[in-house]
């Protein structure tokens, strides 16, 4: 190739006096010999531009099928092509779509940081209280609380999304760490069969997010016919947003 690109940066005097010494070179083999050099120059790695990808999500794997839903989400909550990838995902890597929307909203490391300290709290609050942790505010009339699990068929059947929704310093007894409190108007007698979930992907996401980090999400149900989660200001915002997530957050007894 660098011999042939030679042949064509030579100026014409040095040709005519190769033609001289050598007996010249004809206008067909000039021809040829051009021919060639500029197909070479023209399929040579050096000079190809990069292939676009056009490739669909679900013809992606790994990482850059988790990336790729999570710039869907952002760009679009409820794309489509997103919903359809999202649900060939193990449990693990919903998760993970979590986390890299985090990233793509630049709330990566706010998301780690309500991470560590909610974990912090937790433990210091189990101590405080022999074991146990405890997540509702402190007042009288809690007729229980636990960690509210992920069930996938919620997805299905749907559930009751919450009737108001009020920012709280208190909903996890710490006072630096701002938590939105979800009321539910139903009563549960079995929190052990109340599930939380969505049919949308980036709030499913969320949900199984805090349970591969928690256990799940802070819940409990007071006296007066109510149920109630607790999520964290920044988990909120990753997932869309207050007025996103609330119509698509649901609960519902599944036993």
């Amino acid at each position: 190739q660098n011999l042939l690109i030679r042949v064509i940066t030579r100026s014409p005097d040095s040709i005519n006096e190769s033609e001289g010494k050598q007996g010249g070179l004809t206008d067909a083999t000039m021809m040829c010999i051009l021919f060639l050099a500029t197909t070479m120059l023209v399929t040579s790695p050096t000079y190809a531009a990069p292939p676009a990808d056009n490739r669909t999500c679900k013809e992606l794997k790994g990482d850059e099928k988790i990336k790729k839903i999570a710039k869907l989400l952002v760009k679009h909550a409820d794309d489509e092509e997103a919903a359809d990838c999202y649900s060939t995902l193990i449990f693990e890597d919903k998760a993970k779509v979590f986390e890299a929307v985090a990233d793509e909203r630049g709330l990566s490391e706010d998301l780690k940081r309500e991470v560590e300290e909610d974990g912090k709290a937790k433990e210091t609050r189990a101590g405080q209280l022999g074991g146990q942790a405890e997540y509702a505010p402190a007042f009288q009339g809690i007729s229980w609380q636990q960690l509210i699990e992920w069930d996938a068929l919620i997805a299905l059947y749907g559930g009751t999304a919450a009737s108001s929704v009020v920012s709280s310093f208190g909903c996890d007894n710490d006072l630096t760490d701002l938590d939105y409190e979800f009321r539910f108007s139903f009563a549960s007698t079995n929190p052990d069969g109340l599930k939380g979930g969505s049919p949308v992907p980036l709030v499913d996401a969320m949900v199984i997010f805090y349970q591969v980090n928690f256990g799940g999400m802070h819940g409990y149900g007071d006296t007066l016919g109510s149920s109630y989660l607790c999520i964290g200001d920044t988990g909120i915002a990753v997932g869309g947003g207050l007025d996103y997530v609330r119509p698509r957050l649901v609960l519902r007894q599944m036993y």
